[in-house]
């Protein structure tokens, strides 16, 4: 049905002394304030006597019957005359076609052109078919200024005005309508308007809603019709079944040229969408917006930090924070087109939002993931309602990188694939990976290490593809799991092992400016530290650092170090000055390594040592295990 409050446009008029009635209606708002949808009704027909005693009309003499087609204008025959029966109240919103037929062609009831049922009370007059009435009708339906439009009277004659279930020559009852301007609401410029029902055919009956209502719904059975706020439109023929050669697939909006899709340009939110064609019960409640998240404190904010890295978080891995934060975020354009790529029926956009939380001091990594901001539009015919979205995750474990027996427990629900209506009820969901334990190992050289890749595709999908959408791996994260005890900080956890590690000294802090200066020397002004040498270059800004842990290779590093600086400066014991090492003694790059790309230089000692300190806080802080890669960066 229409929006709440938004009437787009009405097909009969209010009565007056120039619109009398049959051919009006009269509106009163029941409680003056607001309105979902109207409902029309007529009395049912009464039988005129002369008096009690009069006897009951004669019976209409035999004549042959057509057979009732199962399907007549895209409406299921069958499944509407039990409807009729049953429940006539929702037979617009259960009986398959019904509602679109209703909106564009508005003659869907074959049993009722049974020529025993009479189809009006009086027959059609000029003014029911009028030109005027035609050139508004199409100008409202394919949203096009009504003089530039076309007209083309049907061929027919009186004489020739057979059975409506009768065939007869294709366009011969039909007026023709044609569009010297693109037409929006239709690829097509030209678009034939039937002043009766032809099941076959693509037509908008030019009967005013008034009489169509008595084929919509036997007035024997009921008296009343729901009139939907709506323009018509001319209605497409019936889906095609998945697999056949007019089946549609969908496609990323991109790949396709944007002058093709100047027809579906229009994005409408779900919901507005899916309440329009009445597929949203009276009994739902649903929130006006998308549920709070479950932390707001941690999950809101890390979205705020995602929407100012948006290049970043459109990236496979997304936007990776720390080694404890990472977020996605995707935005989605696909259209839903016919399989030889020459219509569009439908668009579709969405966001996905993935955010991962691993932890210091547990072995777990959390997605929070959501399918939010939907937004459709579709032709007539194609129900964007019954499309659906997929999230498929999946996880593998690299045992080359990981030490012996490694594991990984994934969640009970790995997938989601659901129509868009479930998910703009619910955006949001959550997955949970751990990684069992063995107890600490770290003491034998075991600390338990699983590195897993954890990845997700994204399927989109209708009942009318013959392919769906797919993406492999629309977002994957690497993780480790670890045991590694007190090197690490906390004895074990989690980390997203793509995040990029920086220790951050800054010269204007006076508590670590000398080594600071000394590092941003080594790396941009090597030619003046010790030892010198042509060419010289130290690793640290552009190629990475990697920790040691080996204390016997540590204290190796830091004899090498302090001979070296004895050798330019001599023996500076007794001072308050000390020797500093960059790379830092705990590193794999420590003057052991053997390729000279080091430097040496006496630094105030406290300062030296607050250095250090801020070096081990960064390696617990982030986990940071042997081997590991980290970057200096200085700032002034």
């Amino acid at each position: 049905m229409a929006t709440a409050n938004t009437a787009k446009s009405v097909t009969l008029p209010v009565c007056s002394t120039s619109h009398p009635a049959p051919n009006c209606f009269t509106a009163k708002l029941t409680d003056a304030r607001s309105f979902t949808q109207w409902t029309a009704s007529k009395s049912r027909r009464q039988t005129t006597t002369s008096g009690p005693s009069a006897a009951p009309a004669e019976p209409p003499s035999p004549q042959a019957i057509p057979a009732v087609p199962d399907r007549f204008n895209g409406v299921d025959q069958k499944a509407l005359q039990a409807c009729l029966a049953e429940d006539p109240d929702s037979c617009l919103t259960t009986v398959p076609g019904l509602l679109d037929c209703v909106t564009t062609i508005g003659v869907c009831n074959a049993t009722a052109l049974n020529p025993t049922t009479a189809l009006d009370d009086a027959p059609a007059t000029e003014s029911d078919i009028s030109a005027s009435g035609i050139r508004s009708r199409a100008a409202a339906a394919f949203d096009v200024p009504a003089d530039q439009l076309t007209l083309h009277p049907p061929t027919f004659g009186p004489a020739q005005k057979d059975s409506l279930l009768t065939a007869r020559e294709p366009g011969a009852d039909s007026w023709t309508v044609t569009s010297t301007t693109s037409t929006p609401r239709s690829k097509r410029t030209r678009a034939p308007y039937s002043a009766h029902p032809s099941g076959g055919s693509r037509v908008a009956s030019a009967r005013p809603l008034a009489r169509r209502a008595r084929t919509v719904i036997n007035a024997a059975a009921a008296g009343v019709l729901i009139v939907c706020l709506a323009a018509a439109a001319p209605a497409p023929a019936d889906p095609a079944p998945p697999g056949s050669a007019d089946s549609g697939i969908f496609v990323d909006g991109s790949t396709i040229p944007a002058e093709q899709l100047q027809s579906l340009n229009d994005p409408v939110p779900y919901r507005t969408y899916a309440t329009a064609r009445a597929t949203l019960q009276a009994t739902d409640t649903l929130p006006a917006t998308a549920p709070a998240d479950p932390d707001p404190g941690q999950q809101t904010d890390l979205r705020r930090q995602c929407e100012t890295h948006a290049a970043q978080a459109k990236s496979s891995t997304g936007w990776i924070k720390s080694r404890f934060e990472s977020c996605q975020k995707r935005s989605y354009d696909l259209v839903f087109r016919n399989v030889q790529g020459t219509e569009a029926r439908g668009r579709l956009w969405f966001d996905m939002w993935t955010l991962g939380f691993t932890y210091d001091g547990s072995r777990r990594v959390d997605f929070a993931t959501s399918i939010e901001n939907i937004r459709v539009q579709a032709v007539p015919g194609e129900d964007a309602t019954t499309w659906r979205v997929g999230q498929h995750f999946r996880d593998t474990i690299n045992a080359s990188d990981s030490d012996p027996n490694p594991k990984v427990t994934k969640p009970a629900v790995t997938e989601r694939d659901e129509l868009l209506g479930a998910w703009d009820r619910k955006p949001l969901w959550t997955l949970t990976y751990t990684s069992p334990d063995n107890g600490p190992q770290y003491a034998n050289g075991n600390q338990q290490r699983v590195f897993a890749t954890i990845a997700m595709d994204v399927t989109a999908n209708s009942p009318t593809a013959r392919n769906g959408y797919s993406e492999v791996s629309a977002f994957t994260s690497s993780v480790r799991f670890d045991y590694a005890g007190p090197s690490a900080g906390k004895y074990k956890g989690a980390v997203f092992t793509q995040a990029r590690i920086e220790l951050v000294l800054s010269q204007k802090d006076p508590l670590v400016n000398e080594s600071a200066l000394h590092i941003y020397d080594a790396l941009n002004r090597p030619e003046r530290t010790f030892h010198s040498w042509p060419g010289k270059s130290v690793p640290g800004a552009k190629e990475p650092l990697h920790r040691a842990t080996n204390a016997s290779k540590i204290e190796e590093n830091r004899k090498k170090s302090i001979s070296e600086c004895k050798k330019v400066w001599g023996d500076y014991s007794g001072s308050s000055l000390e020797c500093d090492e960059y790379p830092f003694a705990s590193t794999k790059e420590g003057s052991t390594k053997g390729d000279n790309r080091f430097s040496v230089r006496l630094v105030d000692g406290p300062d030296n040592r607050k250095g250090g300190e801020r070096l081990a806080e960064m390696y617990t802080l982030n986990r940071v295990l042997d081997g590991d890669p980290f970057y200096v960066k200085i700032t002034n």
